[in-house]
């Protein structure tokens, strides 16, 4: 929630629009590869942490 609060609208559209697609059904899942890469973490708790991420964001600012 508060990166909605410091982000410009525009900002936004492009967060929500990376995180739809990541964390959609469909998606590749690209960015969770890269982020466990350095860190070998674990793909469903980073997988939770985006779809909070997303949470946040459409929840300050619908």
């Amino acid at each position: 929630k508060e990166m909605s609060k410091i982000c410009t609208n525009q900002t936004i559209e492009y967060l929500r629009k990376i995180i739809d697609e990541e964390t959609s059904k469909n998606s590749d899942f690209n960015l969770i590869r890269d982020m466990l890469l350095p860190k070998r973490d674990d793909f469903n708790r980073i997988l939770y942490l985006l779809k909070k991420l997303k949470e946040g964001i459409y929840y300050q600012r619908k």
